[in-house]
């Protein structure tokens, strides 16, 4: 069920080299989020940085990924950008790219999120998850990229931080332990 249409604006270029997701939910602890930058900063050098929109595991995806090249998938329409982030999408705008496959002036719904963690999931080679707990919408996209057959990476959290607990669930089912671009690095050669 791939859009039709995929609004843009910025650096269409982006979408012909390989892309790595990086996402998180928006309650990535700090702690995660400083490392997630780290990280996504080194795998810029060898991918395009696809990522979401939101606060969280997204802006440090965003924040990491921006000086190579970072594409964010909105789940909505442009016109409903987050405003919290406005600024950081804006240079995305400018030196990056900002996708949606929804017309401008659609709302974000519900159940946008599912569909736009499957593009995601779609586009990428791989999918690293900085933060998520049980019921995150992160693990959406670990769901699809499973599917699709594509290697999920996860940062470790210690036992019962509900922060993580999506993370450590998901090392336990086979995602890749990651704790620096080395470790997404190995598996790619």
């Amino acid at each position: 069920d791939a859009p039709e249409t995929l609004y843009a604006a910025g650096d269409l270029s982006l979408l012909t080299g390989r892309k790595f997701a990086v996402v998180g939910s928006r309650r990535t602890p700090a702690n995660a989020v400083k490392l997630g930058e780290t990280i996504t900063r080194e795998l810029s050098a060898q991918f395009v940085i696809l990522t979401g929109s939101a606060d969280g595991g997204d802006t440090a995806a965003i924040v990491g990924g921006l000086q190579r090249g970072v594409i964010c998938l909105h789940a909505g329409g442009f016109s409903a950008i987050p405003q919290a982030n406005l600024s950081l999408l804006m240079q995305v705008a400018e030196r990056g790219l900002l996708l949606s496959p929804h017309p401008y002036d659609t709302p974000v719904r519900t159940f946008s999120y599912e569909y736009r963690n499957k593009l995601l999931a779609a586009l990428c080679d791989g999918v690293l998850l900085l933060g998520a707990g049980e019921k995150s919408g992160a693990l959406i996209t670990a769901k699809y990229a499973e599917k699709f057959s594509k290697p999920i990476f996860a940062l470790p959290y210690p036992p019962n931080a509900a922060a993580g607990a999506g993370c450590n669930a998901l090392i336990k089912k086979g995602a890749h332990l990651t704790e620096s671009a080395a470790d997404v690095f190995a598996v790619y050669g």
